[in-house]
């Protein structure tokens, strides 16, 4: 396990620690209110899809070159979301568990599970911020424990308990950039700000690589890239969501006319809105037995 308070090592848990926080709301209302759109954007064949299942196929191989996904295994995913990921894993190993704070997400991953004819993974609504591991007898329980791009592990103690539920690895993924186009231009344009979500420097990765190393695990890290051009209606569900992830939530109704105003003056004349999306990812997996 990781000493945070080691000389060494605390200057890294005060990057993890002082890392630019998420200007969307975490709650698990906000997450509710996201989760149909997200389904829908999983059922459609665009660019959002093929992006997510490149991805989602890249992790795949990355876990099975280092030894993971048998069949004797059983996985957690942290912040499971509509539950790609965690229907990746199950034709590959023996049960996967997926945990998410929103209950409108683990009912569509539940519903998307049973369409792919799945019956050796389950979903369940929890805030794993304030799990009790002890209670849940998840304490070495699972055999990789996996967390993509997700609040469910936020804090130090998150870190801590993920860990504590490995009997074997450890996978943590999160974001190294990101750049939208049209949320760039909202942000400069409208509010002359900049924004929060592209942010990303890969601090969480960064510190969590050093805590892992001084500690005397042996991370392995990779790094992917994707891009895409997002197309969607100006609509107020749009603007919404962009006065979401610029953190406008004083008066989000207000904010979000004044941004479907502007996404109405850049859309094309069927109305829709094109953005270029450009993202690149920080993976780590380690081995929970493998100590120096």
């Amino acid at each position: 396990m990781i000493d945070f308070e080691r000389e060494d090592i605390r200057p890294f848990a005060d990057i993890w620690n002082t890392r630019p926080p998420s200007p969307m709301r975490q709650t698990k209302e906000s997450w509710d209110k996201r989760a149909d759109r997200w389904a829908e954007n999983l059922k459609d064949m665009g660019s959002f899809k093929s992006s997510s299942d490149a991805r989602i196929a890249e992790a795949v191989k990355f876990l099975q070159d280092h030894g993971q996904l048998t069949p004797e295994q059983d996985v957690v995913d942290l912040g499971c979301g509509p539950g790609q990921f965690a229907m990746a894993f199950a034709p590959h190993v023996h049960h996967v568990t997926g945990v998410d704070l929103s209950d409108s997400m683990v009912k569509h991953a539940a519903e998307f599970a049973a369409e792919a004819g799945l019956d050796n993974v389950d979903f369940r609504s929890l805030n794993f911020n304030e799990a009790d591991i002890d209670a849940l007898g998840w304490r070495e329980r699972f055999d990789l424990v996996f967390a993509s791009i997700t609040p469910a592990v936020s804090t130090l103690k998150d870190v801590q308990n993920m860990m504590a539920m490995s009997r074997g690895w450890c996978y943590y993924g999160g974001f190294r950039s990101r750049v939208h186009e049209v949320e760039y231009r909202v942000a400069h344009e409208l509010y002359n700000m900049e924004p929060p979500m592209m942010k990303k420097d890969g601090k969480s990765t960064y510190g969590l690589f050093n805590m892992l190393w001084l500690s005397g695990y042996n991370p392995f890290v990779h790094f992917y890239y994707d891009g895409y051009e997002e197309t969607r209606p100006a609509d107020r569900e749009h603007a919404h969501q962009l006065a979401d992830r610029l953190g406008l939530h004083d008066d989000p109704d207000r904010e979000a006319d004044k941004i479907l105003r502007f996404l109405e003056s850049i859309a094309d004349e069927d109305g829709i809105v094109h953005s270029e999306y450009r993202q690149s990812y920080a993976w780590l997996l380690w081995d929970m037995k493998k100590v120096r």
